[in-house]
């Protein structure tokens, strides 16, 4: 799966190549596959993992590591699931680790989207992924 942000409009349909960021959202992937394959040296990299952001070794140097236990606060909020849910607490780390985005607008679209106690989980596990997003690094390659 990928995402294109940009604040211009995007004509290219194709696949990407030359990643500038990289969002490890399970674990277990990294010891599957490359997980840098076809990202850009000098990048950022977001890692679902209990590793500290020292610890964390890619076949290709990024300029920035953000790393999370989102699987570790997923299951601390939602509760033991198949899949835990990570989504929410790796946007968080990612907005934490690249600065593109913030918290609040993270908060106020989750609270646009859903509302009760779905609403209140979701933001309680992004602001404790935001909380607790270790970073490494400066720059960050994102253009």
């Amino acid at each position: 799966m990928y995402l294109r942000l940009s604040d211009e409009p995007i004509l290219v349909k194709s696949f990407p190549r030359d990643w500038e960021c990289i969002i490890v959202a399970d674990p277990k992937i990294e010891n599957m596959l490359d997980v840098t394959e076809g990202f850009k040296a000098g990048g950022v990299a977001v890692m679902n993992t209990k590793k500290r952001p020292d610890e964390v070794r890619l076949k290709v140097e990024p300029s920035k590591v953000g790393v999370v236990d989102a699987t570790g606060i997923s299951l601390s909020i939602f509760g033991p699931r198949a899949i835990p849910i990570t989504s929410t607490a790796m946007i968080s780390a990612f907005a934490k680790t690249t600065g593109l985005v913030t918290l609040g607008s993270l908060v106020k679209s989750v609270e646009a989207e859903w509302s009760g106690r779905i609403a209140e989980l979701n933001v309680e596990v992004m602001s404790r992924a935001y909380d607790q997003t270790e970073v490494l690094g400066s720059g960050g390659g994102l253009t």
